[in-house]
């Protein structure tokens, strides 16, 4: 049974941006236990989708290739109907000022996405240092580490429907890097509100 049909879990998606190449992972969690079950994780290429050709004379290529992965990412949000999604957030490095723009560009492409999707639902923006933490790598892991970090976690059998797991490319990775960490803020939360629950249930007045 695929898990997208079972009524006791929910899902949550990770997202790396990028103008041309966008990281997918879907998380499926047990919602009784707060496991993840399974794993999809795949990239989206933009120019691939086809672009139209007005766009591209109009607007540029990169606007069209944004274009074509925004639509994507709302088919995406339909149709799994994730209860969070988070990406990772933009970065300035001072050494490439120019590649910051484009990174802004793709973020307000997926917050398009998702609010065409779901008006209620808010982007969630995991910094690269907490994208990294959740693979327990080191703050300047380059994608070598991603990988190997991946490899080397329980994650990786649990992947459903893609490639062999060292056939991931780098933003599928990253991919499973951001809804990781998503799913371990997700986590968090659900506990803290039931254990407050809890000690509110036990008061007596």
């Amino acid at each position: 049974m695929n898990p997208s049909q079972n009524e006791d879990s929910f899902v949550l998606i990770g997202i790396d941006p990028g103008t041309e190449n966008i990281g997918v992972s879907i998380f499926y969690i047990n919602a009784l236990d707060l496991e993840i079950t399974a794993i999809k994780a795949f990239t989206l290429v933009g120019s691939k989708l086809g672009m139209r050709e007005s766009d591209v004379r109009v607007h540029g290529a990169r606007f069209a290739r944004l274009r074509n992965l925004e639509n994507a990412l709302y088919q995406i949000f339909v149709d799994y109907q994730p209860l969070c999604v988070g990406s990772e957030s933009p970065f300035y490095n001072r050494l490439r000022p120019s590649a910051f723009e484009p990174l802004v560009e793709s973020m307000c492409a997926i917050q398009n996405a998702l609010a065409r999707a779901d008006g209620w639902k808010p982007l969630r923006r995991i910094d690269p240092p907490s994208v990294k933490k959740a693979f327990k790598a080191s703050g300047r892991a380059d994608k070598d580490e991603m990988k190997s970090c991946f490899l080397n976690s329980p994650l990786k059998s649990l992947l459903i429907d893609s490639k062999e797991p060292e056939d991931l490319d780098e933003h599928s990775i990253d991919a499973i890097a951001v809804a990781r960490a998503v799913y371990q803020d997700i986590k968090e939360e659900i506990l803290y509100d039931s254990f407050c629950k809890k000690d509110y249930d036990e008061i007596s007045f």
